[in-house]
């Protein structure tokens, strides 16, 4: 009886030594018509590998999902369950969740709606984690059924922000778009050339995972387009 109490004393203390424990740097998401992009971040602050085992949506709409590991990144597109990939994160360990707007091709809406994802995990503390989702009217409409009547740099969504955030902008006509990004002395620390874009909305996403806190200019620039927009990155 004694052996037995120590094997299972034993086993308690080596579960509790080699936790997985998941943390999410925040809980909801939040769509505008401008803006179809949202992150979410979750970090793995246990011990133990963290598996993250299936999302699940109750949106009959569903999500288009790409989730940006340390080295590779996935993406899906699901309405009920995300398909059953797999994938662990070390301890110490993090994953991006990129949520792009509610996808329906058909079923295009302009109401507001509330939305929960859940992340099913093996985290000891907290193994089903619910993310709510707000979503504003708008995000459903085409971008062939409106018209652009000029060039827009929208404020970086949202600001501030640690580690992503999202920039919409609007364009009038196609052209190639470059964007670039600043630090506070004037030097340019980021850029990417988005390549021919069409008339119409879009976003960019921009990971300053690896850059310091602090307070940086974001710009797009084309052959007939040039605009500025202040940003703080707060670690």
């Amino acid at each position: 009886m004694k052996r037995m109490i120590i094997t299972i004393l034993f086993f308690i203390g080596v579960y509790a030594v080699c936790a997985q424990e998941i943390k999410l740097n925040k809980d909801s998401l939040f769509y505008q018509p401008w803006l179809s992009y949202d992150t979410i971040k979750i970090n793995n602050i246990g011990t133990a590998d963290l598996i993250i085992d299936s999302i699940y949506t109750r949106s009959y709409y569903g999500y288009n999902l790409s989730i940006k590991l340390k080295d590779t990144s996935m993406h899906y597109t699901f309405v009920s369950k995300c398909p059953s990939k797999h994938f662990s994160l070390e301890p110490n360990d993090s994953a991006i969740f990129i949520f792009s707007s509610p996808f329906c091709a058909l079923c295009k809406s302009t109401t507001d709606f509330k939305d929960t994802v859940i992340i099913h995990s093996n985290s000891i503390v907290n193994s089903s984690l619910h993310i709510s989702i707000i979503v504003k009217g708008g995000v459903y409409v085409e971008n062939n059924n409106t018209s652009i009547h000029e060039y827009k740099l929208y404020q970086n969504y949202p600001n501030p922000f640690n580690p992503t955030t999202s920039i919409p902008f609007s364009l009038t006509q196609d052209g190639f778009i470059t964007f670039i990004v600043y630090n506070a002395l004037g030097q340019r620390v980021y850029l990417i050339k988005l390549g021919k874009l069409q008339a119409g909305d879009h976003e960019v996403i921009w990971d300053a995972t690896n850059y310091t806190s602090g307070t940086y200019f974001y710009c797009i620039e084309s052959t007939n387009f040039n605009a500025t927009r202040k940003m703080v990155f707060i670690k």
